[in-house]
C-alpha cells in the first residue's frame, strides 16, 4: 500500500511551514504529491527538468536522492503535479524531518519552501 499525502504549494510565496505525517522505518510506502503552483496559477516544471530530494533529520543527518535504493526513480511529473517518494533513509530517525524537492534545468535550480 501507498500513501499519498497531497499538497499545494506554491513557489513564489511561503505558506508557512507545511507538515506531513509519516511513521519511522516505513518503507517505500510514502508519497508526496505536489501540485505545482507560482502566484496563485499552476505552474508546469520545464521540459527535461531533473528532480532532487533534499532532507535532513532530527539527529542532524541529511542527504538527497534522485531515485531509491531499490533502483526506481523518486519522482514523476505529470503537468503541474510532481510525485515523489520518500526514500527509506528520509525515516530512519523518530522525530522532524525537513525536507524540499529541488528542480534543476541547466544552470537554473528552483526549491520549495521546507517541508516537515
Amino acid at each position: 500500500m501507498i500513501i499519498t499525502s497531497k499538497l499545494k504549494l506554491d513557489l513564489s510565496q511561503p505558506s508557512g511551514p507545511v507538515f506531513v505525517d509519516a511513521v519511522q522505518c516505513d518503507q517505500y510506502s510514502r508519497n508526496l504529491e505536489l501540485e505545482l503552483a507560482a502566484g496563485g496559477a499552476p505552474w508546469t516544471p520545464p521540459d527535461g527538468a531533473a528532480v532532487l530530494v533534499r532532507y535532513s533529520k532530527a539527529d542532524g543527518k541529511g542527504g538527497e536522492y534522485d531515485t531509491l535504493p531499490n533502483g526506481e526513480t523518486a519522482w514523476e511529473i505529470q503537468g503541474n503535479v510532481l510525485t515523489v517518494a520518500l526514500a527509506p533513509q528520509v525515516l530512519t530517525v523518530a522525530g522532524p524531518v525537513t525536507l524540499s524537492v529541488v528542480l534543476v534545468k541547466e544552470e537554473r535550480i528552483l526549491s520549495t519552501f521546507g517541508i516537515v
